[in-house]
């Protein structure tokens, strides 16, 4: 029996649209239909957050590589997942940790400034998680597309991939992040800090090891190290392109 989509009106059969891929089973919204997509959304566990951390925290290049060839259904998509775990953090470090503000005055072009500027822009970069860490992964992208250029991987395939691992670098923080918060003051901290970021590198080396399966692994591992370098390049150039617009443009030069 023939089924007219409710979205694009093609008549069909059978439980998906062939047009526009809408189910042929569609209900009035209530409360049930909103709590069971959410539940297939992100708690599914052969769909969603659930299905792509899972198979990410596995065999995350092989997962990756899947992924690129086309099978991507049950996944949750790259950017979004990495969104909605920088956003989780950013709600645990707004509601767990709460950062000193900088008090007095510092020194710029030998201006003396009151510190409520970078109050200000500490604080931004605090309550914006998911948006820094959508920002840095095209940098990352960069940095990799140069490194591994004869791999023939193009600039998308890379956010791809930078996204999925930036995913499980903001797990990692998120696994860790109990004991950041019971060890927020003394060397307890430096500690907790080093280990996270040994295992976010850890994490990252053994995802682009899967990932470019065709290479040895201390191959993968030297061009990892110049992505790297790449990487905090970017970081110093724009660093100094930022405190170039800070002495030019916020505090200029006193003649």
């Amino acid at each position: 029996m023939a089924t007219t989509c409710k979205n694009c009106d093609n008549e069909f059969e059978g439980k998906f649209c062939n047009e526009c891929g809408q189910s042929a089973m569609t209900h009035r919204l209530n409360i049930k239909f909103l709590w069971h997509d959410i539940q297939h959304g992100l708690f599914h566990f052969d769909k969603g957050i659930i299905y792509s951390l899972k198979q990410l925290c596995t065999k995350p290049g092989i997962t990756i590589n899947e992924y690129m060839a086309g099978k991507r259904v049950g996944h949750f998509k790259p950017l979004s997942l990495v969104v909605v775990l920088a956003t989780v953090y950013g709600l645990l470090k707004h509601f767990f940790v709460h950062n000193e503000e900088l008090t007095g005055k510092v020194i710029i072009n030998g201006s003396t400034v009151s510190t409520a500027t970078l109050n200000t822009i500490v604080e931004w970069v605090n309550s914006h998680n998911a948006i820094m860490a959508l920002i840095v992964i095209p940098f990352y992208a960069l940095a990799s597309f140069l490194a591994y250029r004869e791999e023939g991987y193009n600039y998308a395939e890379h956010l791809v991939l930078n996204a999925y691992t930036s995913s499980l670098r903001l797990l990692i923080t998120l696994i860790t992040f109990p004991l950041t918060t019971l060890t927020k003051h003394g060397s307890g901290n430096d500690v907790v800090d080093t280990i996270t970021t040994i295992l976010e590198v850890a994490v990252t080396a053994w995802c682009f090891i899967q990932f470019f399966n065709n290479l040895k692994w201390h191959q993968s591992l030297k061009k990892l190290a110049v992505m790297y370098l790449i990487f905090f390049g970017e970081m110093l150039v724009i660093g100094a392109i930022a405190v170039v617009i800070i002495i030019i443009f916020i505090y200029p030069i006193k003649i």
